[in-house]
């Protein structure tokens, strides 16, 4: 038996290896072909080329593609033994045809808690680093960000997430006719508690709505500290989820901004969680369809079959995701979606001829 799983080991990991790389090396050539100005916007040539790409692979791929990798190579592993007659001759020698998963299943563990690892490490930097190019100067140039929420209109210059600030922020306060009444400049923003902010080096321009042809008032307090509401805040800091660590996520549920739920920072944590897990349940829905083939399924058909329940898998998460988003569901509900994928994992299993 240690014959067989060291085989079906080895097949599996070189099988995801070339997946995962296979993917990559062609979201990089889509990437490349579709985003091409802003890879070398930065000037920097072939290198800024790939930077672009170092970064943006971990960012918005990484995560979608090890459990697709995950689930082709465990297919590809078991269903061409089965295809070849080698699980034909497994089941001769008096072992057991689930038996033969078993090793499939323990490198996808392995697989889990290394891609665990890198989403962690390699991944959060990269949210992170992104975060950070994408609020260059070049974006205050462009003209920064708008942002309305209640009576206030904000305009974000260039964000600093790794120093926990905004440089240069304006604040144009109207009235209910929608008159201005006040426009705010600051050098600087940073955040204190909850959803408040210091604002530095500030002019204060007040209009009188009565006589707007009078002259403004105006003042320059060094600091002036202002609420800018859960909503503006949080797009201040052009803050993301995916770029909390786990650690993070916690601390932040923990000490909210608001009194209002951040469903986002609920949402990805019960993700992040549940990511191992995907990548397991997904090696087992693998298996399961690839040890169809040997009951007279061809290749072909077996993959569009596994296919089919892995698009209505992913199609039934992002579903609920938005609905945890939008408050509608509570962020557990996400965990249906594992619960769907091992319900359909363990259909397959039981229905393949031992």
């Amino acid at each position: 038996m240690r014959i067989y799983s060291r085989h079906f080991v080895a097949r599996f990991l070189g099988l995801f290896g070339a997946i995962l790389v296979g993917s990559i090396l062609a979201i990089a050539a889509i990437e490349t072909l579709l985003n091409l100005d802003d890879m070398l916007r930065s000037g920097s040539g072939l290198a800024g080329a790939l930077r672009y790409l170092f970064l943006r692979i971990p960012s918005y791929y990484w995560k979608a593609i090890v459990p697709v990798a995950v689930f082709a190579a465990a297919f590809l592993c078991l269903g061409l033994a089965a295809q070849r007659s080698e699980i034909l001759a497994m089941k001769s020698g008096g072992l057991g045809l689930l038996r033969s998963a078993g090793p499939v299943l323990a490198a996808a563990v392995g697989v889990a808690l290394a891609a665990g690892f890198v989403d962690e490490s390699w991944g959060v930097a990269s949210q992170r680093a992104s975060l950070l190019e994408a609020s260059r100067d070049v974006e205050f140039v462009r003209g920064g960000r708008w942002i309305e929420h209640g009576g206030r209109i904000y305009h974000l210059g260039r964000v600093d997430p790794e120093r926990n600030l905004v440089h240069g922020i304006e604040i144009f306060e109207r009235g209910p006719s929608g008159r201005l009444l006040r426009r705010v400049r600051a050098a600087r923003a940073i955040p204190l508690e909850g959803s408040r902010f210091r604002l530095e080096e500030v002019t204060r321009i007040a209009i009188s709505p009565e006589n707007p042809f009078s002259p403004p008032r105006v003042d320059s307090p060094a600091t002036l500290e202002i609420d800018l509401g859960p909503r503006a805040g949080d797009a201040l800091l052009a803050s993301t989820p995916a770029a909390l660590s786990l650690a993070d996520l916690f601390l932040a549920l923990s000490h909210p901004r608001n009194e209002q739920p951040d469903y986002r920072l609920r949402a990805e944590l019960h993700l992040r969680l549940a990511q191992p897990a995907t990548i397991v349940l997904l090696a087992l829905l693998g298996a399961g369809f690839g040890l169809r083939v040997g009951d007279g399924r061809s290749l072909g058909r077996a993959a569009l079959e596994g296919i089919t329940v892995l698009a209505f898998f992913y199609g039934l998460r992002a579903a609920l995701e938005i609905l945890v988003v939008a408050g509608a569901l509570p962020a557990a509900s996400l965990w249906l979606g594992l619960g769907a994928a091992t319900a359909a994992a363990l259909s397959v299993l039981l229905r393949v001829r031992r």
